[in-house]
């Protein structure tokens, strides 16, 4: 969510987000669709995609590599601490208290 609203924040249009779950495609989240990975590589071919799954990275990299998705087009957000940090600053303007 964090980082969703921290790329709005800069101004970058989110096309859409994928997902493996056959459930969630069709659906929105903050407004935006899910779809299949195969879906959106697609359609958003040229697209950039963020990868923000910590626990399945790999996996998923490979799969989008396999889907032609280039190295290139694949970003990591494996974000510590104090880059949450820095993000809520940017999105917040200041931090609130109970996120210290």
């Amino acid at each position: 969510k964090l980082l969703f609203q921290y790329l709005k924040v800069l101004g970058y249009e989110i096309s859409g987000f994928c997902d493996n779950n056959s459930e969630l495609w069709g659906k929105n989240m903050y407004d935006v669709p899910i779809y299949s990975p195969s879906h959106c590589v697609k359609y958003y071919r040229e697209n950039v995609y963020i990868v923000a799954n910590k626990n399945s990275v790999s996996e998923i990299c490979l799969q989008l590599k396999e889907l032609n998705i280039s190295e290139e087009q694949l970003k990591i957000f494996c974000a510590d601490f104090e880059d949450i940090m820095r993000m809520k600053n940017v999105i917040f303007k200041e931090v609130p208290d109970g996120w210290r």
